[in-house]
């Protein structure tokens, strides 16, 4: 005898009841509140602190994994990593 496959729709229906929804609902929550507290230590006091250092724009500093590393644009040599530019990305609010 050949067992019936189980349908696309008591599949869904058996994953939600199992509270999958639920822990994925709490982790989106969670995550929201994690990013909120991030940008907050980025900005209230990583900023501040490389500004203090240096200019006020972060977009500038910048490390150099494979020199040589000049030029900018296309016309860039080496690999280059802008971490200024990431941490001073500003996240729409």
């Amino acid at each position: 005898m050949s067992e019936k496959q189980p349908s696309v729709w008591e599949g869904f229906k058996a994953f939600l009841m199992r509270g999958n929804v639920i822990d994925l609902a709490v982790a989106v929550v969670i995550g929201a509140a994690f990013t909120n507290i991030v940008n907050s230590v980025v900005k209230g006091v990583i900023n501040p602190l490389v500004g203090a250092f240096g200019t006020q724009s972060l977009d500038s500093y910048s490390s150099c994994l494979k020199g040589p590393c000049t030029g900018t644009g296309d016309t860039a040599t080496g690999v280059r990593i802008l971490w200024g530019s990431v941490l001073g990305r500003r996240c729409p609010s």
